[in-house]
Protein backbone atom coordinates (compact mmCIF):
# COMPACT_ATOMS: atom_id res chain seq x y z
CA UNK A 1 0.00 0.00 0.00
CA UNK A 2 1.28 3.47 -0.89
CA UNK A 3 0.31 6.86 1.05
CA UNK A 4 0.59 9.85 -0.77
CA UNK A 5 -1.39 12.36 1.61
CA UNK A 6 2.01 14.89 1.93
CA UNK A 7 1.68 15.98 -1.73
CA UNK A 8 2.25 19.38 -2.12
CA UNK A 9 -0.71 21.84 -2.77
CA UNK A 10 -1.77 22.22 -6.64
CA UNK A 11 -3.61 25.95 -7.58
CA UNK A 12 -4.75 26.02 -3.91
CA UNK A 13 -5.99 22.27 -3.48
CA UNK A 14 -5.22 19.63 -1.28
CA UNK A 15 -4.97 15.80 -2.65
CA UNK A 16 -4.79 12.85 -0.52
CA UNK A 17 -4.92 9.34 -1.42
CA UNK A 18 -3.31 5.92 -0.59
CA UNK A 19 -3.83 2.75 -2.97
CA UNK A 20 -2.05 -0.33 -4.81
CA UNK A 21 -4.83 -3.12 -3.86
CA UNK A 22 -5.57 -5.73 -5.58
CA UNK A 23 -8.98 -6.29 -6.78
CA UNK A 24 -10.48 -9.63 -8.20
CA UNK A 25 -13.58 -8.82 -10.42
CA UNK A 26 -13.71 -11.38 -12.97
CA UNK A 27 -17.48 -9.54 -13.84
CA UNK A 28 -15.56 -7.20 -15.61
CA UNK A 29 -12.56 -9.02 -16.54
CA UNK A 30 -10.03 -9.82 -14.67
CA UNK A 31 -7.95 -8.05 -12.05
CA UNK A 32 -7.01 -4.73 -11.73
CA UNK A 33 -5.34 -2.59 -8.52
CA UNK A 34 -7.55 0.28 -6.86
CA UNK A 35 -6.58 3.73 -4.82
CA UNK A 36 -8.44 6.30 -4.09
CA UNK A 37 -8.40 10.45 -4.15
CA UNK A 38 -9.73 12.95 -2.05
CA UNK A 39 -9.37 16.28 -3.29
CA UNK A 40 -9.54 19.18 -0.85
CA UNK A 41 -9.60 22.84 -0.08
CA UNK A 42 -9.16 24.58 3.43
CA UNK A 43 -9.32 20.68 4.85
CA UNK A 44 -13.13 20.62 3.49
CA UNK A 45 -13.56 17.56 0.84
CA UNK A 46 -14.50 18.90 -3.10
CA UNK A 47 -14.85 15.73 -4.56
CA UNK A 48 -12.90 12.15 -4.47
CA UNK A 49 -12.09 9.12 -7.44
CA UNK A 50 -10.99 6.40 -7.72
CA UNK A 51 -7.80 5.66 -9.75
CA UNK A 52 -7.98 1.94 -11.28
CA UNK A 53 -5.65 -0.07 -13.42
CA UNK A 54 -5.86 -3.60 -14.91
CA UNK A 55 -3.12 -6.08 -14.86
CA UNK A 56 -3.69 -6.60 -17.81
CA UNK A 57 -3.29 -2.80 -19.39
CA UNK A 58 0.08 -2.72 -17.18
CA UNK A 59 1.96 -6.22 -18.70
CA UNK A 60 0.16 -5.39 -22.10
CA UNK A 61 2.51 -1.90 -22.17
CA UNK A 62 5.55 -3.35 -20.68
CA UNK A 63 4.92 -3.00 -16.94
CA UNK A 64 5.05 -5.01 -14.06
CA UNK A 65 2.76 -5.67 -11.28
CA UNK A 66 4.92 -4.71 -8.77
CA UNK A 67 4.85 -0.89 -9.67
CA UNK A 68 0.74 -0.73 -9.72
CA UNK A 69 0.66 1.40 -6.81
CA UNK A 70 3.40 4.07 -8.00
CA UNK A 71 1.22 4.01 -11.48
CA UNK A 72 -1.22 4.54 -9.85
CA UNK A 73 -0.43 7.28 -7.59
CA UNK A 74 1.37 9.30 -10.71
CA UNK A 75 -1.89 8.76 -13.26
CA UNK A 76 -3.73 9.71 -10.16
CA UNK A 77 -2.27 12.91 -9.92
CA UNK A 78 -1.90 13.69 -13.47
CA UNK A 79 -6.19 12.90 -13.68
CA UNK A 80 -6.07 15.43 -10.19
CA UNK A 81 -4.43 18.41 -11.80
CA UNK A 82 -6.09 17.17 -15.18
CA UNK A 83 -9.32 18.05 -13.27
CA UNK A 84 -8.53 20.71 -11.17
CA UNK A 85 -7.13 22.79 -14.34
CA UNK A 86 -10.03 22.54 -16.35
CA UNK A 87 -12.63 22.03 -13.51
CA UNK A 88 -14.05 19.07 -14.47
CA UNK A 89 -15.77 18.14 -11.30
CA UNK A 90 -18.87 18.54 -9.19
CA UNK A 91 -18.85 19.37 -5.26
CA UNK A 92 -19.36 16.28 -3.69
CA UNK A 93 -19.30 14.11 -6.62
CA UNK A 94 -17.29 10.72 -6.50
CA UNK A 95 -15.95 9.80 -10.08
CA UNK A 96 -13.93 6.50 -11.46
CA UNK A 97 -10.71 7.06 -13.55
CA UNK A 98 -9.19 4.02 -15.32
CA UNK A 99 -5.80 4.06 -16.34
CA UNK A 100 -5.41 2.64 -20.36
CA UNK A 101 -2.21 4.34 -21.05
CA UNK A 102 -3.90 4.80 -24.66
CA UNK A 103 -3.33 8.05 -25.66
CA UNK A 104 -5.41 10.31 -28.08
CA UNK A 105 -8.20 7.91 -27.76
CA UNK A 106 -10.52 10.76 -27.98
CA UNK A 107 -10.33 12.12 -31.31
CA UNK A 108 -11.11 15.38 -29.99
CA UNK A 109 -11.42 17.71 -32.72
CA UNK A 110 -8.43 20.45 -32.78
CA UNK A 111 -10.81 23.19 -32.23
CA UNK A 112 -11.98 21.45 -29.06
CA UNK A 113 -8.19 20.72 -27.78
CA UNK A 114 -8.12 24.70 -28.22
CA UNK A 115 -10.96 25.91 -26.60
CA UNK A 116 -10.30 23.28 -23.39
CA UNK A 117 -6.83 24.82 -23.23
CA UNK A 118 -7.36 28.25 -23.12
CA UNK A 119 -10.33 27.60 -20.22
CA UNK A 120 -7.90 25.47 -18.13
CA UNK A 121 -5.13 28.72 -18.29
CA UNK A 122 -8.62 30.89 -17.54
CA UNK A 123 -9.02 29.11 -14.65
CA UNK A 124 -5.49 29.25 -13.74
CA UNK A 125 -4.79 32.86 -14.17
CA UNK A 126 -8.35 33.46 -12.18
CA UNK A 127 -6.92 31.16 -9.30
CA UNK A 128 -3.33 33.04 -9.24
CA UNK A 129 -4.17 36.84 -10.13
CA UNK A 130 -1.15 38.37 -9.30
CA UNK A 131 1.48 35.84 -10.02
CA UNK A 132 -0.24 33.55 -12.85
CA UNK A 133 2.84 33.23 -15.27
CA UNK A 134 4.18 31.27 -12.59
CA UNK A 135 1.07 28.95 -12.18
CA UNK A 136 2.09 26.04 -14.38
CA UNK A 137 -0.36 24.09 -15.93
CA UNK A 138 -0.06 20.24 -15.63
CA UNK A 139 0.45 19.01 -19.03
CA UNK A 140 0.44 15.35 -18.42
CA UNK A 141 -2.73 15.61 -16.70
CA UNK A 142 -4.63 18.09 -19.21
CA UNK A 143 -3.82 15.29 -21.72
CA UNK A 144 -4.80 12.61 -18.99
CA UNK A 145 -8.13 14.03 -18.98
CA UNK A 146 -8.94 14.93 -22.32
CA UNK A 147 -7.79 11.57 -23.93
CA UNK A 148 -5.42 13.10 -26.63
CA UNK A 149 -1.54 12.96 -26.93
CA UNK A 150 1.13 14.94 -26.42
CA UNK A 151 1.81 15.53 -30.20
CA UNK A 152 -1.76 16.82 -30.34
CA UNK A 153 -1.33 19.16 -27.15
CA UNK A 154 1.87 20.96 -28.65
CA UNK A 155 0.25 21.69 -32.14
CA UNK A 156 -2.68 23.05 -30.56
CA UNK A 157 -0.64 25.00 -28.10
CA UNK A 158 1.69 26.40 -30.45
CA UNK A 159 -1.21 27.71 -32.40
CA UNK A 160 -2.63 29.38 -29.65
CA UNK A 161 1.10 31.06 -29.25
CA UNK A 162 1.55 32.37 -32.42
CA UNK A 163 -2.32 33.31 -32.65
CA UNK A 164 -1.03 35.82 -29.36
CA UNK A 165 -3.94 34.08 -27.33
CA UNK A 166 -1.32 32.62 -24.88
CA UNK A 167 1.69 33.29 -23.77
CA UNK A 168 5.00 31.90 -22.45
CA UNK A 169 7.52 32.15 -19.56
CA UNK A 170 11.11 32.13 -20.66
CA UNK A 171 12.58 29.68 -18.17
CA UNK A 172 15.48 28.47 -20.53
CA UNK A 173 13.35 25.58 -21.50
CA UNK A 174 10.50 24.60 -24.08
CA UNK A 175 7.79 26.76 -22.47
CA UNK A 176 5.36 25.27 -24.21
CA UNK A 177 6.15 21.70 -23.19
CA UNK A 178 6.85 22.28 -19.82
CA UNK A 179 3.61 23.87 -19.26
CA UNK A 180 5.19 27.23 -18.67
CA UNK A 181 2.38 29.20 -20.45
CA UNK A 182 -0.48 31.68 -19.65
CA UNK A 183 -3.78 33.15 -20.93
CA UNK A 184 -3.50 36.71 -22.65
CA UNK A 185 -6.11 38.96 -22.71
CA UNK A 186 -6.87 38.23 -26.52
CA UNK A 187 -7.04 34.73 -24.97
CA UNK A 188 -9.61 36.03 -22.01
CA UNK A 189 -11.54 38.24 -24.19
CA UNK A 190 -12.27 34.88 -26.38
CA UNK A 191 -12.69 33.19 -23.51
CA UNK A 192 -15.26 34.69 -22.37
CA UNK A 193 -17.28 35.61 -25.39
CA UNK A 194 -16.81 31.46 -25.95
CA UNK A 195 -18.58 30.92 -22.14
CA UNK A 196 -21.37 33.24 -23.39
CA UNK A 197 -22.31 31.44 -26.42
CA UNK A 198 -21.85 28.42 -23.86
CA UNK A 199 -24.15 29.70 -21.28
CA UNK A 200 -26.76 30.01 -23.95
CA UNK A 201 -26.92 26.52 -25.28
CA UNK A 202 -26.82 25.08 -21.79
CA UNK A 203 -29.98 26.63 -21.02
CA UNK A 204 -31.55 25.61 -24.07
CA UNK A 205 -31.14 21.92 -23.08
CA UNK A 206 -31.15 22.65 -19.17
CA UNK A 207 -35.12 23.75 -20.38
CA UNK A 208 -35.55 20.94 -22.92
CA UNK A 209 -34.32 18.48 -19.87
CA UNK A 210 -36.43 19.39 -17.47
CA UNK A 211 -39.57 19.64 -19.52
CA UNK A 212 -38.65 16.02 -20.56
CA UNK A 213 -38.17 14.41 -17.20
CA UNK A 214 -41.47 16.13 -16.48
CA UNK A 215 -43.24 14.71 -18.88
CA UNK A 216 -41.49 11.40 -20.00
CA UNK A 217 -41.98 10.19 -16.53
CA UNK A 218 -45.33 10.16 -17.34
CA UNK A 219 -45.49 8.64 -20.13
CA UNK A 220 -43.10 5.61 -20.12
CA UNK A 221 -41.80 6.04 -16.18
CA UNK A 222 -38.77 3.49 -17.37
CA UNK A 223 -37.51 5.04 -20.52
CA UNK A 224 -37.47 8.50 -17.74
CA UNK A 225 -35.80 6.67 -15.20
CA UNK A 226 -32.99 4.80 -17.72
CA UNK A 227 -32.65 8.27 -19.31
CA UNK A 228 -31.94 10.04 -15.99
CA UNK A 229 -29.82 7.57 -14.68
CA UNK A 230 -27.81 7.47 -18.05
CA UNK A 231 -27.55 11.35 -17.92
CA UNK A 232 -26.16 10.85 -14.36
CA UNK A 233 -23.82 8.31 -14.66
CA UNK A 234 -22.42 9.61 -17.62
CA UNK A 235 -21.23 13.25 -15.81
CA UNK A 236 -19.71 10.93 -12.86
CA UNK A 237 -17.91 8.25 -15.16
CA UNK A 238 -16.07 8.90 -18.04
CA UNK A 239 -14.56 5.15 -18.52
CA UNK A 240 -14.59 3.51 -22.17
CA UNK A 241 -16.74 1.02 -20.55
CA UNK A 242 -19.41 3.73 -19.69
CA UNK A 243 -18.65 5.87 -22.60
CA UNK A 244 -19.82 2.99 -24.61
CA UNK A 245 -22.41 1.32 -22.67
CA UNK A 246 -24.45 5.13 -23.28
CA UNK A 247 -24.85 4.48 -26.86
CA UNK A 248 -26.65 0.65 -26.10
CA UNK A 249 -28.83 2.53 -23.24
CA UNK A 250 -29.74 5.40 -25.28
CA UNK A 251 -30.96 3.15 -28.07
CA UNK A 252 -32.85 0.94 -25.46
CA UNK A 253 -34.27 4.24 -24.29
CA UNK A 254 -35.68 5.38 -27.57
CA UNK A 255 -37.01 2.05 -27.86
CA UNK A 256 -39.17 2.11 -24.48
CA UNK A 257 -40.16 5.35 -25.64
CA UNK A 258 -41.75 4.75 -28.96
CA UNK A 259 -43.55 1.40 -27.71
CA UNK A 260 -45.23 3.29 -24.64
CA UNK A 261 -46.49 5.79 -27.21
CA UNK A 262 -47.40 3.15 -29.97
CA UNK A 263 -51.06 1.18 -29.55
CA UNK A 264 -53.20 -0.40 -32.13
CA UNK A 265 -54.91 2.25 -33.49
CA UNK A 266 -51.73 3.55 -34.85
CA UNK A 267 -51.98 0.61 -37.53
CA UNK A 268 -52.84 1.15 -41.15
CA UNK A 269 -54.64 -1.28 -42.88
CA UNK A 270 -54.20 -4.44 -41.19
CA UNK A 271 -50.48 -3.81 -40.88
CA UNK A 272 -48.35 -5.94 -38.32
CA UNK A 273 -47.58 -3.41 -36.01
CA UNK A 274 -43.54 -2.27 -36.42
CA UNK A 275 -40.72 -4.26 -34.55
CA UNK A 276 -39.25 -2.87 -31.45
CA UNK A 277 -36.17 -1.87 -32.94
CA UNK A 278 -37.97 0.12 -36.08
CA UNK A 279 -37.90 3.26 -34.06
CA UNK A 280 -38.97 5.82 -37.25
CA UNK A 281 -41.69 2.94 -38.24
CA UNK A 282 -43.74 3.62 -34.88
CA UNK A 283 -42.91 7.48 -34.46
CA UNK A 284 -44.44 7.88 -38.46
CA UNK A 285 -47.67 6.09 -37.08
CA UNK A 286 -48.08 8.06 -34.00
CA UNK A 287 -47.62 11.09 -35.39
CA UNK A 288 -49.70 10.17 -39.40
CA UNK A 289 -52.49 9.25 -35.82
CA UNK A 290 -52.48 12.10 -34.43
CA UNK A 291 -52.33 14.51 -37.31
CA UNK A 292 -55.37 13.44 -38.78
CA UNK A 293 -57.22 14.35 -35.69
CA UNK A 294 -55.72 18.29 -36.34
CA UNK A 295 -56.70 21.12 -38.45
CA UNK A 296 -55.55 21.20 -41.54
CA UNK A 297 -52.61 23.31 -40.70
CA UNK A 298 -51.28 21.75 -37.92
CA UNK A 299 -51.86 18.28 -39.86
CA UNK A 300 -49.63 20.23 -42.72
CA UNK A 301 -46.67 21.34 -39.40
CA UNK A 302 -46.52 17.84 -37.78
CA UNK A 303 -46.44 16.07 -41.46
CA UNK A 304 -43.49 18.28 -42.17
CA UNK A 305 -41.97 17.63 -38.38
CA UNK A 306 -42.34 13.88 -38.86
CA UNK A 307 -40.77 13.56 -42.00
CA UNK A 308 -37.62 15.85 -40.12
CA UNK A 309 -38.14 13.28 -37.68
CA UNK A 310 -38.44 10.20 -39.60
CA UNK A 311 -34.94 11.82 -41.24
CA UNK A 312 -33.31 12.35 -37.87
CA UNK A 313 -34.22 8.77 -36.17
CA UNK A 314 -32.36 7.43 -39.52
CA UNK A 315 -29.32 9.26 -38.64
CA UNK A 316 -29.25 8.60 -34.94
CA UNK A 317 -30.00 4.98 -35.02
CA UNK A 318 -27.32 4.74 -37.92
CA UNK A 319 -25.12 6.79 -35.27
CA UNK A 320 -25.74 4.50 -32.15
CA UNK A 321 -25.56 1.12 -34.26
CA UNK A 322 -22.52 2.70 -36.21
CA UNK A 323 -21.04 3.71 -32.73
CA UNK A 324 -21.57 0.06 -30.49
CA UNK A 325 -18.61 -1.61 -33.17
CA UNK A 326 -15.58 -0.92 -31.94
CA UNK A 327 -13.60 -2.56 -35.07
CA UNK A 328 -15.15 0.30 -37.15
CA UNK A 329 -15.59 3.57 -34.36
CA UNK A 330 -14.17 4.32 -31.49
CA UNK A 331 -16.47 5.60 -29.06
CA UNK A 332 -15.58 8.79 -27.31
CA UNK A 333 -17.29 10.89 -24.29
CA UNK A 334 -17.85 13.42 -26.55
CA UNK A 335 -19.45 10.62 -28.86
CA UNK A 336 -22.06 9.50 -25.68
CA UNK A 337 -22.46 13.21 -24.86
CA UNK A 338 -23.80 13.29 -28.16
CA UNK A 339 -26.33 10.48 -27.53
CA UNK A 340 -27.42 11.76 -24.38
CA UNK A 341 -28.07 15.27 -26.15
CA UNK A 342 -29.49 13.85 -29.20
CA UNK A 343 -31.94 11.55 -27.27
CA UNK A 344 -33.41 14.58 -24.72
CA UNK A 345 -33.81 16.52 -27.96
CA UNK A 346 -35.57 13.70 -30.06
CA UNK A 347 -37.45 12.74 -27.37
CA UNK A 348 -38.73 16.45 -26.69
CA UNK A 349 -39.85 17.01 -30.29
CA UNK A 350 -42.17 13.94 -30.28
CA UNK A 351 -43.57 15.00 -26.75
CA UNK A 352 -44.49 18.38 -27.95
CA UNK A 353 -46.33 17.22 -31.04
CA UNK A 354 -48.23 15.14 -29.66
CA UNK A 355 -49.46 17.97 -27.36
CA UNK A 356 -50.09 20.27 -30.53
Amino acid sequence: MVTFDTQPKYHGYEIHGHGGKLVADFGEGGMYYTSSFRICKAGREIFAFSCRVTTLAINTHGKSNDNAPIILCEEGLKYAHGLIDLQRFEEGATYQYWVTFDKGSENLPDSEIRSQLLRALYNIRRGHPRDYMRALIDVEGFCTVLGISKEEYLFNANYLLEKGLIGEVSTGQPSVETGNIYITDRGIDQTDSESRVGNVIATIFNETQRFVNAELVQVCPEASKKLSETYESLLQDHTPLRVKQTAFACRDILQDFTDAIYDGECLVGGKEPPAREHIKNKVRDVLRKHAVEKSETTRELVQELSEYLNNYFDKLNAYIQKSIHADDFRVTTEDANRCVIYTYLVIADILRLLRI
